[in-house]
């Protein structure tokens, strides 16, 4: 038997080829990472992928051209690159070192698409950047392992969506807040190394090997684990780590290892619950299907309803033409349902449960000041959830 035959065979035990070993692109060959990969938006058009353009330099000197390494001696400053509409193709790994800044963002996760085909594992690294941000794009991991932060304390990742990597995100040294992003078809969705501390919120995890791994600090909440193939979240969680208004939903995935430091609201299925001290502060999910509507004991006391929710539909919502648009039309049908909810329990004097479905009501609405699209039931309760 050859090495190559070996190794092939050995990989198809993990579960993690699907289609031979002929090809070395993708990296990640599963049909569960193609499957993700091939979700994609008609509003990406039909444009072949360009190459990345970046903004650097400090002051008024400034340079613009494609995207590549980056260091001390280039003297980098603050690095921008905005991608526009369509599919952008990154072929040379990209180490970003020494920028004071680094700002990467699209138009959308369903608008801008990043394709990921370098030789190297690693395909685009951020080091030692005081601050990073990421928004508003689809990553996608073909030969190109992941995006990788390197001690970094502050990192922004905001409405991106990890798709079909070896690892979508990893974290080696870094401080960051992910939120509203979808991890989707990765081996592992976000990776943690050497004490990397994050905070991730109303995210999904849907058909990853991995949801979440490796080691560091996690605070999760408002998050939805569904149907990865071994772990939801692979961290061994201590006393500084927390978990609030999570959802895990699937037949394969281990929740977590250890003993976080609090654990609020869960929506699991009952093997995972009867391994918690106390279950009455959860409640059993027997299958996806009964989120959000159908849930036989109702949602937990303090579970974030609407956060969860919405962590869902973006993920589910991958592929359509407008998926903002379609997540801000179901968040302001529910704001309606549940401020209504509310109007009827403070007529029946039940003024506990018209605050409660009040305060979910606007939590579908979003933060800030209500939108003029927001309807006049929801105007009517809002001071309602004001405690």
């Amino acid at each position: 038997m050859t090495v190559k035959l070996a190794s092939c065979l050995a990989l198809l035990t993990l579960g993690l080829v699907a289609h031979g070993c002929s090809a070395p692109p993708p990296r990640l060959n599963t049909t569960w990472a193609q499957r993700a990969r091939g979700v994609q938006s008609e509003a990406l058009g039909r444009e072949e992928p360009r190459p990345p353009v970046a903004e650097w330099g400090r002051g008024g000197d400034r340079e613009e051209d494609e995207l590549t390494c980056l260091d001390e001696a280039r003297d980098p400053g603050d690095v921008v690159v905005r991608l526009g509409r369509g599919r952008w193709l990154l072929e040379e790994r990209v180490l970003l070192r020494g920028a004071t800044s680094v700002v990467i963002e699209g138009e959308g996760p369903h608008r801008t698409r990043l394709e990921l085909d370098t030789k190297t594992v690693g395909a685009l690294m951020v080091e030692g950047a005081p601050r990073v941000e990421l928004r508003g794009l689809t990553v996608v991991g073909l030969s190109g392992g992941g995006v990788t932060f390197k001690d970094c304390p502050d990192v922004v990742v905001e409405d991106v969506h990890f798709v079909g990597a070896r690892f979508g995100l990893e974290l080696v040294g870094s401080t960051a807040d992910v939120g509203t992003s979808v991890f989707a078809g990765c081996e592992r969705g976000l990776s943690l190394r050497q004490d990397a501390r994050v905070v991730v919120r109303e995210s999904a995890f849907v058909d990853c090997w991995q949801g979440i791994a490796g080691e560091g600090a996690l605070e999760a909440t408002a998050c939805a684990f569904v149907d990865n193939h071994r772990d939801a979240i692979d961290v061994r969680l201590g006393r500084r780590d927390a978990l609030a208004s999570i959802l895990f939903a699937g037949e394969r995935q281990r929740a977590w290892r250890g003993t976080p430091g609090s654990v609020r609201a869960l929506l699991m299925p009952i093997g995972e619950l009867t391994r918690l001290d106390d279950r009455r502060p959860h409640r059993e999910l027997v299958r996806r299907e009964e989120f959000p509507d159908a849930l036989r004991e109702g949602v937990p006391p303090g579970f974030d309803l609407a956060g969860v929710h919405l962590a869902l539909l973006r993920a589910e919502e991958r592929g359509k033409k407008d998926p903002p648009r379609r997540v801000r039309e179901e968040a302001l049908d529910r704001a309606e349902q549940h401020a209504r909810a509310a109007r009827d329990a403070l007529r029946a004097g039940d003024v506990e449960r018209a605050r409660a479905a009040a305060q979910t009501a606007l939590r579908y609405c979003g933060p800030g000041p209500l939108g003029d699209d927001v309807s006049e039931v929801v105007r009517e309760v809002a001071e309602l959830a004001t405690p």
